[in-house]
């Protein structure tokens, strides 16, 4: 979100609970529709990293690994179309995002802890999870924004 803020010209920042980027690791994403990719200017990046790993057939499988169902352009006689969903593992489309921000987006390092509304408006109650780093030079461990 905050990429597509800025792209419109709106400042803004990100509290974020990771100490990192880099910091989680794991999962990839499926994304079915690349609208948003390409609005952001990440399509072709992303598309890059997929390097043709074309999504077209999933199966399901409940705790003990019994079938549950299954779909996909490999169940069709459409199997010779070669489209379907993109695969990007996270932590790739995360790093690609924050080396888009503005420098001093994002802020690594904090949890929300509440928040209230008000008025029109929203206090964020916020506290610092990881200690305060050379890039991170925020001392306060609690804050409200």
């Amino acid at each position: 979100m905050a990429l597509g803020l800025q792209s419109q010209g709106v400042d803004c920042v990100v509290y974020e609970r990771d100490a990192s980027c880099d910091q989680r690791k794991g999962y990839g994403l499926t994304l079915s529709n690349a609208t948003a990719l390409a609005a952001l200017g990440l399509e072709e990046a992303v598309r890059a990293v997929n390097s043709g790993c074309v999504s077209d057939c999933h199966w399901t499988f409940d705790a003990e690994g019994r079938i549950l169902g299954y779909f996909g352009i490999a169940f069709t006689k459409k199997l010779h179309v070669r489209r379907g969903n993109l695969r990007v593992p996270r932590l790739v489309l995360r790093r690609l995002l924050c080396d888009r921000l503005k420098p001093g987006t994002v802020h690594w390092g904090w949890k929300l802890l509440n928040y209230e509304e008000a008025d029109g408006g929203v206090t964020a109650h916020l506290r610092r999870v990881v200690p305060t780093s050379p890039g991170n030079q925020d001392p306060r461990p609690e804050m409200m924004i």
